[in-house]
C-alpha cells in the first residue's frame, strides 16, 4: 500500500516537460503539483466532516462551495496543459475559499485563519511578491467582514449561528487581525528573501555547472583538435609525398610539353612531350636558351615583358615555334613563376599545341562569313512561308464561307420546295407539284456532289482511298466521260474536241479514279469558257520530271479559252480551299475539285501543273506513267 502511494505521488509530483536544468521554474512547478496532491489526497478526509456538519446546520451554498473547491483541486492536478499561472491561481483560490468557508462554518477563532494565512505565503512561493501582496488584501477584506459580523453580534443583529466564546470580541478580533496581518507580512517577506536568496543560488550554481560543462567541452575539443592536427599535418607529409610522385608521373605521361626555365631563360627541364614535339633530344635542350626556338615577333615580346616583369606573372599567349626539322607549329603557352621565400627562381611553361584550334577557328571564320547569307536566306524563307500560312488561312476562311452558303442554299431551296408542296397540296395542278419536288431532287443532288468532294478529299487526305488498280485506255476513258458533259455543251454552244493520239495511251491506273480527274477538268474549262468556244483534249509523249525522273509518261492537256488564271496563282488552284481570283464569280466552286486531282494524280505517281494567259485561257496538265514502265 506504502509502495502504491509513493509510486502515485511521484506520478503527480513530478513535471512532464521540465528537469532541475530548468532552474526555479521546475522547483515552483514541483511544490504546486506536490501542494495539489496533498489537497486532493488529504483533503478527502476533511471534506467529508466539512460537508456533513454545513448540510446539518442548514448551509448548503457551504457545502456545495466546498465540494466545488475539492473538484477544482482535482482538475487542476490532473490538468498540466493548462497554463501554469492559471493552475497557480486556482490553488491560491483554493487556499482562500477554505479559509472563508472554515471560518464562516467553525467561526472566526477556527482553524480557517490558518488557511486565510497560508494563502499569500503560498501565493510569494508559486508567483510573485505583487501577487502576495494582492492575497494579503484580499485576507484583510475577509477579516474586517468577520470583524464587522462579530461587532454585529454585540449589537443584537444575530448574522452568526455561533456564540463568541469572550466576553470582549471585537477587541481580541482586532488584536488577532493585527497580529495576523504583522506576522503574515513578516512571514511573505522573509519566504520572498529565501526564496529569492534559493532562486540566485540555483542561478549560480547552474552558472557554475553550464561553464563547468562548457569548459569540459572546450577541453575535449581543443583535444579533438589537436589530435585531429596531429593527423592532418601526417596525412599532410604523407599526401606530399603522394602528390610528388604523382606529379612526376603526370608530368612524364601527359601529352603538353612542359619546360621548367631559370631566370635567364635557360631551358633547365623537359619532359618526354617536349623531346616528341620538337624532335630534340633532353640532351640537346638542357641549359640551352629557349628564345632562339621562337619566331622573331615573339622573341622580341618576350624580351620587352622581361624587362616590365610581366613575364614572371601567370598567364598564357600564343606562340610559333621551330621544331628541329625547321617546321614550324603554333603552342598555347601557360606560364607561371617557380618562387621560393617570396621571390622568383625562374618560370614554368606548359606548352599545348593548338594547331587543330587553328584550323577549326579558321572553318569557324569562314562559316561566320557564310552565316549573314544563310540568316537572310532563311529569313526568306521563313517569310515565304509567312505569307503561304496567310494565304492558306484566307483560302480555309474563304472556304468556309463558300461552303458555308453551298450548304445553306440548298437547305433552304429544299424547305421552301418541300413548304409549298405541304402547304399548296390539293391546291395546285399535279404538274406543279412535280415541279416542286424535281426541284428538291435537283437542289438534293447538288448537295449530294459537294458532299461527296468533302468525303473524297478527307479520305484522299487521310491515306484510306482504295485504288482498283488496271491498264486502261485513257483516250477511251475521256471520249467516255465527254458524253457526261453533251447537255452542258449544248447550253453553252460549246464544242469539245479530243484528238486522236498516234501513240499507245494505256496506263496502269483506277479508271474511276482518273474518270474523276477528267471530269472535274472539263467541268472546269465548260464552267469558265465563253459561249461558242472550244474546249480541246490532246494527248503528248513526255517524261516524268518529279514523282519518277525520267520515267516515260503520258501526257493530257485540257485547253479552254475562259477568263485565264493570274501567273502567280497557278501552284495555288491546286491548294485546297483554292480558287482563282479570276473564277471567284459567285458560280458555286468550293475549290476542292483541283485539290482532289492533285492527290490522285500524286497517289497514282504522276504530275499535274497549269498554265494560263489572262483573258486568253488556260491549259490543265497531267501526266501518268505508261502502263510498261509502272507497278502500282
Amino acid at each position: 500500500m506504502l509502495t502504491f502511494f509513493k509510486q502515485l505521488a511521484e506520478k503527480y509530483t513530478t513535471p512532464v516537460n521540465l528537469t532541475p536544468a530548468d532552474g526555479i521554474k521546475y522547483w515552483q512547478e514541483r511544490l504546486l503539483l506536490l501542494i495539489l496532491f496533498s489537497v486532493v489526497i488529504i483533503g478527502f478526509f476533511v471534506l467529508i466532516p466539512n460537508v456533513w456538519f454545513s448540510l446539518q446546520s442548514g448551509f448548503w451554498g457551504i457545502a456545495i462551495l466546498d465540494i466545488f473547491v475539492y473538484i477544482l483541486g482535482i482538475v487542476t492536478l490532473l490538468f498540466r496543459s493548462l497554463p501554469y499561472r492559471i493552475r497557480a491561481i486556482f490553488c491560491i483560490f483554493i487556499f482562500l475559499s477554505l479559509g472563508i468557508v472554515l471560518s464562516l462554518v467553525l467561526g472566526p477563532f477556527s482553524p480557517g485563519v490558518i488557511w486565510l494565512f497560508m494563502a499569500p505565503v503560498i501565493t510569494v512561493l508559486l508567483m510573485d511578491m505583487r501577487s502576495s501582496f494582492i492575497v494579503l488584501g484580499l485576507n484583510l477584506l475577509t477579516l474586517i467582514g468577520i470583524g464587522v459580523i462579530i461587532y454585529l453580534e454585540i449589537l443584537d443583529i444575530k448574522l452568526w449561528p455561533f456564540a463568541i466564546p469572550t466576553s470582549q470580541p471585537i477587541y481580541e478580533w482586532t488584536a488577532l487581525v493585527l497580529n495576523f496581518l504583522l506576522l503574515n507580512l513578516i512571514t511573505i517577506l522573509s519566504t520572498s528573501f529565501v526564496f529569492k536568496g534559493l532562486h540566485g543560488t540555483l542561478v549560480q550554481e547552474q552558472a557554475l555547472a553550464d561553464s563547468f560543462k562548457q569548459n569540459v567541452k572546450e577541453l575535449a575539443q581543443s583535444n579533438e583538435l589537436l589530435q585531429s592536427e596531429v593527423s592532418e599535418r601526417m596525412e599532410a607529409q604523407k599526401a606530399l609525398h603522394e602528390s610528388e610522385e604523382n606529379y612526376r608521373m603526370l608530368v612524364t605521361q601527359m601529352n603538353e610539353g612542359v619546360i621548367i626555365l631559370d631566370q635567364d631563360f635557360k631551358i633547365t627541364f623537359v619532359n618526354p612531350a617536349i623531346v616528341h614535339i620538337f624532335g630534340f633530344t633532353e640532351e640537346e635542350l638542357l641549359h640551352k636558351p629557349a628564345l632562339p626556338f621562337l619566331n622573331t615577333e615573339n622573341r622580341e615580346k618576350i624580351e620587352q615583358d622581361s624587362q616590365s616583369g610581366v613575364v614572371h606573372r601567370p598567364g598564357s599567349q600564343e606562340v610559333l615555334l621551330t621544331k628541329k626539322n625547321g617546321e614550324q607549329i603554333h603552342m598555347l603557352a601557360s606560364t607561371g613563376p617557380l618562387t621560393s621565400d617570396s621571390s622568383s627562381e625562374g618560370l614554368i611553361v606548359i606548352l599545348t599545341d593548338v594547331s587543330k584550334l587553328k584550323s577549326i577557328e579558321s572553318s569557324l571564320q569562314e562559316h561566320k562569313e557564310n552565316l549573314e547569307e544563310k540568316v537572310e536566306q532563311r529569313t526568306h524563307e521563313l517569310e515565304e512561308a509567312k505569307i503561304q500560312a496567310e494565304s492558306a488561312n484566307q483560302a480555309k476562311s474563304e472556304f468556309l464561307a463558300n461552303i458555308s452558303h453551298e450548304l445553306r442554299t440548298p437547305m433552304h431551296h429544299i424547305l421552301n420546295y418541300s413548304k409549298f408542296g405541304i402547304t399548296k397540296t390539293g391546291n395546285v395542278p399535279l404538274e406543279k407539284l412535280v415541279h416542286y419536288f424535281s426541284q428538291i431532287r435537283k437542289t438534293g443532288e447538288r448537295l449530294m456532289f459537294l458532299l461527296n468532294d468533302l468525303l473524297d478529299l478527307s479520305k484522299l487526305e487521310a491515306g484510306k482511298t482504295d485504288y482498283q488498280m488496271k491498264v486502261t485506255d485513257l483516250s477511251l476513258l475521256i471520249k467516255e466521260a465527254a458524253t457526261d458533259f453533251n447537255v452542258a455543251l449544248s447550253e453553252k454552244q460549246i464544242t469539245m474536241r479530243i484528238e486522236d493520239p498516234a501513240f499507245e495511251t494505256t496506263s496502269l491506273c483506277d479508271p474511276l479514279k482518273i474518270g474523276q480527274v477528267v471530269r472535274n477538268l472539263m467541268s472546269n474549262a465548260i464552267k469558265y469558257s465563253p459561249e461558242k468556244e472550244i474546249i480541246s483534249v490532246r494527248f503528248g509523249q513526255n517524261s516524268l520530271q518529279k514523282s519518277m525522273p525520267n520515267i516515260p509518261g503520258l501526257e493530257i492537256m485540257v485547253i479552254d479559252k475562259g477568263v485565264g488564271i493570274p501567273e502567280t496563282e497557278l501552284d495555288l488552284i491546286f491548294d485546297k480551299f483554292s480558287q482563282s481570283s479570276k473564277t471567284k464569280d459567285g458560280s458555286g466552286g468550293t475549290g476542292l475539285g483541283l485539290s482532289i486531282s492533285k492527290q490522285i494524280i500524286s497517289d497514282h505517281r504522276g504530275e499535274i501543273w497549269a498554265e494560263s494567259k489572262v483573258e486568253k485561257g488556260t491549259i490543265i496538265h497531267f501526266t501518268l506513267p505508261l502502263a510498261d514502265n509502272y507497278t502500282f
